[in-house]
C-alpha cells in the first residue's frame, strides 16, 4: 500500500520492468539493492501501522465500545493487507515472466516463423547468413504440400539447410528431397 502512494506522489520513480530484467542478468548486485529497497518499504509500512495503532488506541480510550470489535477489525485489516500483497506479488511475477518471454520472443521472432501443423508446431529459422534451419514436430499428408512450398520459397539462396526432427516419419524424410 505504501508503494502505490509514493509512486502517485512521484516520490519514487520506477524503471521500465523490461530494462530491470535485462540489467539483472548482467549486474548481480541489483538483487541485493532490490532486497534492501524492499526492506525499507516494509519498515515504512510497519511505521504506518504503528501510527494507525496509536490512533486506534486514542479512539478506543474515548469510545470503549470499539474494543468489543477490535479483533474483527484487526482480522479485516490484516486480510486486506495480505490480499493486496498477494495481488501485487502476482502482478510482479506476471511482469517478470512477460518481460523474459518478450525479450526471448523478440529475438526469436526476428528470424523465426511458426507453422501450426496439428500435433505440435513446425519452426523455421531464416538466419542472417546463408543458413536455414527447420525444426519439425509433425507433418501429415494434409499439411505437407503448402508447408513444403513455403519452405522452398524461404530457403531459396541458402547454402546450408539444417533439419531437426522430433518425429522420424516417411513424410519428414521427403524434406531432404527438396
Amino acid at each position: 500500500m505504501v508503494e502505490p502512494v509514493l509512486k502517485k506522489l512521484s516520490f519514487v520513480v520506477f524503471v521500465d520492468y523490461k530494462k530491470y530484467v535485462a540489467t539483472e542478468k548482467h549486474d548481480p548486485k541489483i538483487d541485493i539493492l532490490l532486497e534492501t529497497n524492499n526492506t525499507y518499504r516494509t519498515l515504512c509500512s510497519l511505521f504506518i501501522i504503528v501510527f494507525l495503532f496509536k490512533i486506534y488506541n486514542f479512539i478506543e480510550l474515548k469510545y470503549a465500545v470499539i474494543s468489543d470489535y477490535a479483533v474483527y477489525a484487526l482480522i479485516g485489516v490484516l486480510f486486506i493487507i495480505f490480499l493486496l500483497s498477494y495481488k501485487k506479488q502476482t502482478e510482479y511475477i506476471k511482469k517478470r515472466i512477460d518481460a523474459k518471454n518478450n525479450s526471448i520472443r523478440d529475438r526469436f521472432d526476428e528470424h523465426c516463423e511458426v507453422i501450426l501443423v496439428g500435433e505440435g508446431d513446425m519452426f523455421y529459422i531464416n538466419h542472417n547468413n546463408d543458413t536455414f534451419t527447420i525444426i519439425d514436430c509433425h507433418l501429415t499428408e494434409e499439411n505437407y504440400r503448402p508447408i513444403m512450398a513455403e519452405l522452398k520459397t524461404e530457403m531459396k539462396n541458402k547454402q546450408i539447410t539444417r533439419f531437426i526432427s522430433t518425429h522420424l516419419t516417411m513424410i519428414i524424410f521427403s524434406v531432404w528431397n527438396i
